[in-house]
């Protein structure tokens, strides 16, 4: 099993996370958790990207249906009411254009969900020259010998 402290993810800052001077704030977050900032830039989401960001594959397009219509559930809607379907994949793929056409906005962040994910994310918004390892000096402190 691989030790997590040499484990990367992604965070992105929406639009909203800027334009309400919450950067340092959540950035503090993470640090303060003994994580480290190894790569930071700003930059304006282009839909190329985005559309690479979030996959066009019909087993991750099912599952993210799948919680759709069970979230929907949880709070007695009905999605093929409000969807016209109760199809997963069908549901996936509206929820995953939503997510393209709306991740600038409606929330603060994003965050991988897996490894697998933060590999792929990170190669899609870094460069590897841009990013930078380093070590805290309180990460003996916190974690231990390496």
């Amino acid at each position: 099993m691989a030790d997590v402290r040499h484990e990367q993810t992604l965070i992105l800052i929406k639009p909203d996370g800027i334009q309400r001077a919450l950067t340092g704030a959540i950035l503090q977050r993470f640090e303060r958790a003994g994580l480290r900032i190894v790569g930071l830039k700003m930059l304006r989401a282009e839909p190329g990207v985005l559309e690479r960001h979030y996959p066009d594959d019909d087993a991750w397009i099912r599952t993210v249906g799948t919680k759709t219509r069970e979230a929907f559930e949880s709070y007695g809607l009905s999605v093929k009411a409000m969807m016209g379907t109760d199809d997963p994949l069908v549901i996936g793929r509206e929820v995953r254009g939503w997510l393209i056409d709306f991740m600038p906005v409606r929330n603060l962040i994003h965050a991988s969900g897996t490894v697998e994910e933060a590999t792929h994310e990170i190669s899609l918004w870094f460069g590897r020259d841009e990013l930078h390892a380093y070590r805290r000096g309180d990460e003996e402190a916190m974690f231990g010998q390496d």
